[in-house]
């Protein structure tokens, strides 16, 4: 039984066979080549996304890399492979938690089955926090209700209308838990059938919303310390603000391996 791109394709080149008989081998080619279901998915659904699963065949490299990056592991579900070596808080694990935030290197962070960000445990407010590196339980806004409303920068494909099925905790819903490649490059559905990069969207500022707070002109300080994503502050306070993120940084890997281009490189 043919799929929509073969009867689609028998029909562009089968009508020149009597003139062109060499088309139609075409035809056949190209024909197997759609019967792959991720682009055949692609094809027919309008105006969606269609998961970095859909890159990878083209850009196999720029994959694996970002598959070990915590842009990849920022947020999952807590059904997932992934998350099986993160240990939950007490009187928690799989049967009542929904999603785990982080678990890539720095911490983890757990919501419950209402979509609510886990505050307490049964051992009283607090300890809701997983230091990876230092293997210790602390504190994280104990006792308080929290909602989940950082799906903007922790997932693709991302709608501030409603709740991630249906869970009320949750404030927006996405198509697809971490930073995947449309969360930067767009939807990806034309370019995964044209291979056009007028297709695909890329933009050496796309670092900004989620890297950033405002205004953007001052470095914010929590104490002496710098807050956290305010790396483009620090980038535009600086002699280098002519430069982008990825002047410097490959945004697809970890982050200990993303630095292309070293200060050395250009101040020794």
């Amino acid at each position: 039984k043919l799929n929509e791109g073969s009867k689609f394709f028998f029909y562009l080149f089968g009508f020149m066979e009597k003139d062109y008989p060499g088309l139609i081998v075409v035809s056949l080619i190209v024909s197997l080549f759609l019967w792959n279901p991720v682009w055949l998915s692609a094809m027919q659904t309008e105006d969606t996304y269609v998961g970095a699963q859909a890159c990878k065949p083209c850009h196999q490299k720029e994959y694996e890399k970002w598959e070990e990056s915590g842009h990849a592991r920022i947020l999952h579900k807590a059904t997932d492979a992934e998350t099986i070596n993160i240990p939950y808080p007490s009187g928690y694990g799989r049967q009542n938690v929904s999603y785990i935030i982080g678990g890539y290197k720095w911490k983890a962070l757990f919501l419950d089955r209402n979509g609510y960000l886990i505050t307490s445990t049964e051992e009283g407010d607090g300890k809701n926090q997983f230091n990876l590196r230092s293997r210790q339980w602390v504190d994280y806004l104990p006792g308080q209700k929290v909602f989940y409303d950082c799906g903007r920068c922790h997932t693709t494909g991302f709608s501030a209308e409603g709740h991630q099925n249906g869970l009320e905790g949750i404030i927006g819903r996405w198509k697809f838990e971490g930073v995947q490649c449309e969360a930067c490059h767009g939807p990806g559905k034309k370019h995964v059938l044209s291979s056009l990069k007028t297709d695909i969207r890329k933009d050496d500022n796309i670092c900004i919303p989620c890297h950033s707070r405002k205004p953007l002109n001052i470095i914010p300080l929590n104490g002496v310390f710098l807050e956290q994503y305010t790396e483009t502050n620090q980038l535009l306070s600086s002699g280098m603000s002519g430069f982008s993120c990825t002047s410097c940084h490959n945004p697809h890997s970890r982050s200990e391996e993303s630095v292309v281009q070293s200060c050395e490189e250009c101040h020794i």
